[in-house]
């Protein structure tokens, strides 16, 4: 099967299990299968950071991702959750350096510890800022009282606006694209892409507030897609920094035709906090 064939056939079943997940999973499964995910992808950002670590160092930074997820869900819950999980990450990161530290002589301990830590935030708390869009989503459900079911709206547009932007780059920048955007960062992206992808997420948000949020005023329609989009283009591009930085050109080879897991949800690390923002500010 041709590469693109098996990106959109992928993509499309990524897209209906999210849908489904979101729409009928019980409460806390969203903020369990954004713990999964953190893991994956820190061990992925493990693996390209430090080939030479061995697998219980990656398991151990993939697990600090997974425990930074786990503790942002929770955050309304139990307000302490972060606080504690960054004062136990914090230290578990150095000593993690240190032990690494002593097997090899590869890299320094402050090399280990920093990529501990980056996972930890990137990989880990900015997935869980998912959850908080859905707040009774948190492992400590149940609370008192039913979720509030529109949380479960805010990320279907979250997930529809990074498709969106996406599928919206891809083609613009096939079609348009000449001036590169970043040539030494990501050669395929182009200042085309870039535009198609925000026009793009205005057109999603803009078809979400018809279907489902009909209280959205198109000035917030226009504004929330152009952050959106732009946000999610930066955390592309934030990834492709990272994978060049090593030399790589995927995080993986788990899901077929995108690649790793991370570079799957780079753009939706820096899309939900934009998403989460503007819903608790409205």
């Amino acid at each position: 099967m041709p590469n693109l064939a098996k990106r959109l056939v992928s993509g499309a079943l990524l897209v209906a299990g999210v849908t489904i997940l979101v729409l009928r999973g019980p409460a806390w499964s969203i903020a369990l299968s954004l713990a999964l995910v953190a893991f994956l992808a820190g061990l992925e950002l493990a693996a390209i950071s430090g080939p030479g670590r061995p697998l219980w160092a990656r398991v151990a930074v993939a697990l600090l991702a997974a425990l930074s997820s786990a503790a942002v869900s929770s955050a309304l819950v139990v307000p302490a959750a972060p606080l504690a999980a960054l004062l136990a990450i914090a230290p578990s990161s150095l000593l993690l350096g240190l032990a690494l530290a002593a097997r090899t002589e590869t890299a320094p301990a402050t090399s280990h510890a920093a990529f501990a830590a980056l996972s930890a935030t990137y990989c880990g708390a900015l997935l869980g800022s998912i959850s908080l869009l859905y707040p009774m989503s948190s492992p400590a459900w149940p609370p008192a009282g039913p979720p509030s079911e529109a949380g479960r709206v805010w990320i279907l547009l979250l997930v529809l606006g990074i498709v969106a932007s996406d599928t919206f780059a891809y083609a613009f920048g096939r079609l348009f694209g000449k001036r590169k955007l970043a040539p030494r960062i990501s050669p395929g992206k182009t200042w085309a892409g870039a535009i198609g992808g925000v026009a793009g997420t205005v057109a999603a948000v803009a078809a979400f507030k018809l279907a489902a949020l009909p209280d959205l005023r198109w000035g917030e329609v226009a504004a929330l897609g152009v952050a959106l989009s732009v946000f999610s283009q930066l955390g592309d591009l934030a990834e492709s920094l990272v994978k060049r930085g090593f030399g790589v050109k995927d995080s993986g080879k788990l899901i077929p035709g995108h690649g790793g897991v991370l570079d799957r949800v780079d753009s939706l690390l820096f899309g939900a906090p934009v998403v989460l923002l503007y819903s608790l500010m409205r």
